[in-house]
Order: structure tokens, then sequence, then C-alpha cells
């Protein structure tokens, strides 16, 4: 496993360099300059203001952006800097993109780790019950009510939850948006503060986290399905084990594959972050860093969270592909690498 994973790592190298190829090229065709948002434009093309300033001033930023230099020039001296982990400073304020990224990070990583433990932690059981339970009258209501909420948009049912649970003309139970109570002060208690964050993101949480979870109870279900059909569960039981123990110990554990599948794509979600609940909830995290990013055409801010989405897409790649060993042992990595 140790001459796989040594050959995956190095692979990183191409494909990272390819990626970051991939997304300059995309960032740079969108329309619009930045240097003349930031002067500020009419809506004929001419910019605003004192016309020989703002020329001038437009001159030295596309200057002090690179963006006088040819497309290849401006990828080199991006990627210059990438290499001293260095994303440069952000078009919109000047600030170091880093910084920028460190601010939003935290709130995305725990809101994303909360999303997983809730999606995984209902999925896994719900999936095992419906697949024991296979063309039962809950194994039918439970597929039917998942369909219903994994064909719901996530835009939708966080604009119906504003509406109608955050509106005192129907029940005002949570806050329409942010991370904290406008009045919150740092004298109140750890619990206190604990209480009231967890009463803003109750929310948005359950909006990020219905469609996952009925999603991955599907995946589940059909992959404990094929794993009840095999022979060795069927000598389990004719053997005498409790179906407890069949179910919980022998079947699961095969029945995870698909699941540790979906694994891959959690790290670059945690950066990501999710961009339509963010930005419904007005919660400061990545995503909606991400959108007014992509408005503002800041390209340091694009360029950052992409190529660091796409390496944390490589490693959970890679740790999905060492976690299949784990979980099943059948499977050989020495035997691809030959």
């Amino acid at each position: 496993m140790a001459k796989y994973v040594l050959q995956r790592i190095l692979l990183f190298i191409p494909t990272l360099f390819f990626i970051t190829v991939l997304s300059f090229a995309v960032s740079r065709l969108a329309p619009g300059d930045p240097a003349a948002l930031k002067v500020g434009v009419t809506a004929e093309g001419g910019i605003t203001g004192r016309t020989g300033l703002n020329e001038r001033t437009l001159e030295l930023l596309r200057r002090q952006w690179h963006l006088d230099k040819p497309l290849w020039q401006q990828y080199l001296f991006w990627l210059r800097d990438l290499v001293r982990l260095d994303f440069g400073r952000s078009f919109q304020d000047n600030r170091p993109v880093m910084e920028k990224i460190l601010e939003r990070l935290p709130i995305t990583l725990a809101m994303n780790l909360v999303a997983v433990l809730l999606a995984y932690g209902i999925a896994i059981p719900l999936g095992v019950y419906s697949a024991t339970h296979a063309g039962t009258l809950g194994d039918r209501l439970t597929a039917l009510l998942l369909f219903a909420l994994y064909s719901l948009p996530t835009f939708w049912v966080g604009m119906l939850a504003i509406t109608f649970l955050c509106n005192p003309e129907y029940l005002a139970l949570f806050p329409t948006g942010g991370i904290r109570s406008v009045f919150a002060s740092e004298q109140w208690s750890l619990w206190r503060r604990i209480a009231d964050y967890v009463w803003h993101l109750t929310l948005p949480m359950l909006v990020y986290t219905y469609s996952s979870f009925a999603f991955i109870s599907r995946q589940m279900r059909s992959a404990m399905l094929e794993v009840l059909r095999q022979d060795y569960v069927r000598t389990a039981y004719a053997k005498g084990l409790p179906e407890r123990v069949v179910i919980w110990k022998h079947a699961l554990r095969n029945s995870l594959i698909p699941i540790i599948t979906l694994l891959a794509g959690v790290l670059p979600a945690l950066i990501g972050g999710s961009v339509i609940v963010e930005t419904i909830f007005s919660i400061p995290g990545m995503g909606e860093l991400s959108f007014r990013a992509l408005v503002a055409r800041d390209y340091p801010v694009i360029m950052a969270i992409f190529t660091l989405s796409a390496l944390l897409t490589l490693v959970g790649i890679l740790l999905a592909d060492i976690l299949y060993a784990v979980v099943d042992p059948r499977i050989s990595f020495a035997r691809r690498t030959e």
C-alpha cells in the first residue's frame, strides 16, 4: 500500500498543475475587468468621475494587479506566489487573501463537520433499516419521504423556512440570519454564547443537511441489500448468529464502500461551503465569500478557493482509496501497482 500511496501523491503534482491552468483560464475568460469595476464604469463603458484621474488610477491598478501583462505572464506571477503559499491580495479591499479565508473558514468548517455527522448519523441507520425491512410499509414510506426531500431545491426550502419559521406572522422560532444575536456580548457566559450560536445555526443546518442524508440513505440501502444476498451472510444466519450481529458486524462493514466513495467529496465542501445556504441566511462563511468574489471578479480570491478545493478533492480521493482497504481487506493495492 505504501508504494501505491507514494505513486498517488506524486500524481498530485501534474494533476494539480493542470487544474491550476484550467481554473486560471476559466477565471480570466469571465467577462468584466476588475480594475474597471474598482474605478467605476458607466453603462456605456465610459469611466465616471474625473476622467483623467480615473484613467490614471485604472492604469495603476492594472499594473499593480499584473492585468497589463499577457495571460501566460499573469499565470506565472500567480504560480510563483502559490508555491510560496501566498495567494496575493484581494482586488476588492487589498487585504491578503489568506487572511480573508482564515476569517471565514472556522464558520464553514464547523457547519460542514456538523452537517457530515448529522447526514451520516441519520442516513446509515435509516439505510440499514430500509434494507432489512425491504418491501414493508415502513420501507415504502421512508423511500417516499426521502425522495420528496431530495427533490426539493435548497434555495426554495430555505426561503420557505425563513418565511414560515422566522416570521412573526407565522412562527418566529428562529432568527432570519446571521450567526449570533445583535445584542450578544462578550460578557455572556460560555454556555449562553453557545446556545445563541446553536439557535442561529439550527435552521441553516437543517436546510443544508436534508438532501444529503436523503441521498446517502438510499445509497446505503442499495449497498446493504446487495451484501445481504451474499453467501457469507446466509452462512452467518445458518450458524445461528443473532440478526443484530450479522447486520451490524458482518454486513454493515462491507456495505460502507459506496459511502466511503461519497466521503471523497466531503473535504472540498469543507472549504467551498454552501453558497446558497450562506447567502440566504447571511452567514459569513466561505460560500458567501466565493459568491462575492465571483461578482466582483476578484481573481486572487477565486483562484485561492478553487485551488484549495481541488487539492482537498485529491486528498479526499486518496483517503477514500486507503479506507477501501481498511473496510474490505480483499482490496489489494499491491496488485493494482504491479
